[in-house]
């Protein structure tokens, strides 16, 4: 939380944080990084601070013991036999809804995060702690939806030619939002994305590169890069990578990556990394598209609206059968219009052009000769790289601000990325031994 306050940890509090959020397995660092930002929304949302708080639990029990002194007083001291039988028991009704809403909102506030670091600030021991722990998941409900929003840009062209008049309405972020759904996030994907961002912390702590600057900011900065580095074959991928806009990159992946889909999911072979990386590639168009301020620096949208329109140029009208057969449609118009393109000619239209569909069919050509495992697999790690370096340099205020709307998927990734030290922002400070850590206070699934 000192990072929303622009204060700035140093490196004895990033290498505490690393080793104790390590300890957890994916589920269990998840769920840590929920119990502080449902700790920020509460500082910055609600009284929390006052409700608390020492002060305001004695005045929630006077409150409840207030409501229940009412209760009994009129039990036992009010002539019931003046008042007609509809009134007693409306006030009877009435009592027992005050009651037990106050009954509830003391549970509430006693079984609250809280309350439990304050517990363990007065020094509880383990077993206490572990007892309170285990109530606590008896009585409180999910901190998270743990789902997150897709969009898919050829199923868009294909249903938006029907909404052209709304469009013209000057209606465009709600006709945006009808093509958005939502995925639960499954294990397989959180376990992925706590593995690949563990993997890049050991690459820092190795050599003791956490306190080099350039290689954390280099390590940070890949989006997508690093993995075709590794595979030598960023110089096949730089036109479509580190040689474009951020936003261009997100364009072309996803247009690629649906072509892809489309081509093999009717095959016994596909490998099943093709779930992750979809699952991804429509996050990062939704982010694109909806939410272009949590990408670095603000992203337009002027490539998405001429890349939508040449896809819908390409839909053929008299398309019939379900969305996976007008999509494969839309891929084939794809497919067939580029087929005389050159590299040379290529590279002078993709410098000038607005629209990324040139630039998805080339890399969707790329990636094709590729056996079905490797493709996906790089595929997949490229969108991990991208939705890493989204989160890196995603500003706090933007992430605060999604809070309100329940949180996303990339605010979980950026705290994580902070607790495992792949972020700019730690600087090289004396060790402070007053430094705490919300991880202290609620044990690994694995311990």
């Amino acid at each position: 939380m000192f990072i929303m306050q622009d204060l700035v940890p140093g490196i004895p509090a990033l290498i505490k944080s690393e080793v104790l959020i390590s300890k957890n397995s994916a589920e269990g660092a998840f769920r840590v990084v929920e119990i502080e930002l449902g700790l920020i929304y509460d500082m910055l949302y609600t009284k929390a601070p006052l409700i608390y708080s020492r002060t305001g639990i004695i005045l929630r029990s006077i409150s409840f013991l207030l409501t229940f002194t009412a209760f009994i007083t009129f039990q036992v001291l009010i002539d019931k036999h003046a008042y007609s039988t509809i009134d007693i028991t409306i006030t009877y009704l009435l009592f027992a809804a005050a009651v037990f809403l106050e009954f509830y909102a003391f549970l509430c506030l006693v079984f609250s995060d809280w309350t439990m670091i304050w517990l363990e600030d007065e020094g509880w021991n383990a077993q206490n702690s572990a007892f309170y722990s285990l109530i606590r998941k008896l009585t409180r409900s999910e901190r998270w939806s743990r789902s997150i929003a897709q969009h898919d840009l050829i199923s868009c062209c294909i249903e938006n030619r029907p909404l052209g008049c709304l469009k013209s309405l000057g209606i465009n972020e709600k006709m945006r939002q009808m093509f958005v759904h939502r995925v639960d996030m499954n294990g397989d994907l959180r376990s992925f994305i706590f593995e690949h961002l563990r993997k890049k912390a050991k690459e820092m702590k190795e050599d003791f590169n956490v306190i080099d600057k350039k290689f954390r900011s280099k390590i940070i900065g890949q989006r997508g890069d690093g993995v075709l580095e590794k595979k030598g074959l960023l110089q096949k991928y730089k036109w479509c990578t580190t040689e474009v806009e951020f936003s261009r990159s997100i364009l072309v992946w996803h247009l690629a990556t649906e072509i892809c889909y489309c081509d093999d999911k009717d095959r016994s072979n596909v490998s099943i990394d093709y779930k992750t990386s979809r699952c991804l590639s429509e996050y990062m168009m939704y982010l694109l598209v909806m939410r272009p301020n949590m990408l670095s620096k603000g992203i337009g949208d002027e490539g998405y609206l001429d890349t939508l329109q040449d896809l819908q140029r390409l839909n053929p009208r008299n398309t019939r059968g379900d969305e996976a057969t007008r999509k494969k449609g839309v891929v084939d118009g794809i497919l067939r219009s580029e087929l005389s393109l050159d590299e040379i000619t290529f590279q002078s239209l993709w410098k000038i052009a607005k629209s990324v569909v040139i630039g998805g069919e080339k890399l969707a050509k790329q990636l094709q000769p590729l056996e079905s495992k490797e493709r996906w697999e790089m595929i997949k790690e490229v969108w991990i790289e991208m939705l890493a370096y989204a989160a890196a340099h995603c500003p706090w205020k933007e992430h605060t601000h999604q809070l309100r709307r329940g949180g996303e998927l990339l605010t979980h990734v950026s705290l994580l990325m902070l607790h495992l030290g792949l972020s700019e922002q730690y600087e090289f400070t004396r060790f402070d031994g007053d430094e705490v850590s919300v991880l202290e206070f609620f044990p690994s699934d694995e311990s």
